[in-house]
């Protein structure tokens, strides 16, 4: 019979989404990791397997989590397609006020990566990014002259979906609570 696990799987990928999430995964040695998640290496391997492995499980977690997330408050805030983005940018900005979050966007920091030119990584971020999308166009949905122009809708998709992405980074960047209210507000105009 197995040996149940001294720790909480759940907690290691959480853990492992933080770590490369803050420094990537070049800059995230196995050092790292092990004071991330307080496991020593042989458990993290039976875990995982190796780093990229590990990589992988922090990216899928960033998935479940932060897009998740996204597509919650996307999804189901009511209103306009103003209205769902506000509440939106809103979340980006109280995370980095309230809780001092300021790693930017996972997914456009593993995109700029070199790491990103694995192809299962590449896959990874595709598959975040389609989700992305794919919410941002629903909540477009929730006006009709984005419901009935598919493409126009698609073109403010894509428009807010990089403004989004840019105003995480900025708050990786330099976080000024009034200047990211200020932008946010100024990208809401264009709904």
């Amino acid at each position: 019979m197995a040996r149940p696990l001294g720790f909480d799987p759940e907690e290691a990928k959480t853990a492992l989404m933080n770590i490369f999430w803050a420094r990537g995964y070049e800059a995230t040695s196995m050092q790292d990791i092990e004071v991330a998640t307080g496991l020593r290496k042989q458990s993290l391997y039976r875990l995982f397997g190796d780093k990229h492995s590990m990589y992988l499980a922090a990216l899928r977690t960033y998935e479940d989590c932060v897009v998740a997330e996204a597509e919650r408050i996307l999804g189901q805030t009511p209103g306009s397609a103003r209205a769902r983005f506000a509440a939106l940018l809103d979340w980006v900005i109280r995370s980095a006020s309230d809780a001092g979050d300021v790693r930017g966007c996972f997914l456009a920091n593993a995109s700029a990566e070199a790491s990103a030119a694995d192809p299962e990584t590449a896959e990874v971020l595709a598959i975040m990014s389609g989700r992305m999308a794919s919410a941002f166009d629903g909540a477009l949905s929730a006006d009709a002259r984005y419901r009935d122009d598919a493409g126009l809708r698609r073109a403010r998709m894509r428009h807010l979906l990089a403004a989004y992405v840019g105003l995480r980074i900025l708050v990786k960047g330099a976080f000024d609570e009034a200047a990211m209210r200020e932008a946010a507000d100024d990208l809401l105009l264009s709904i």
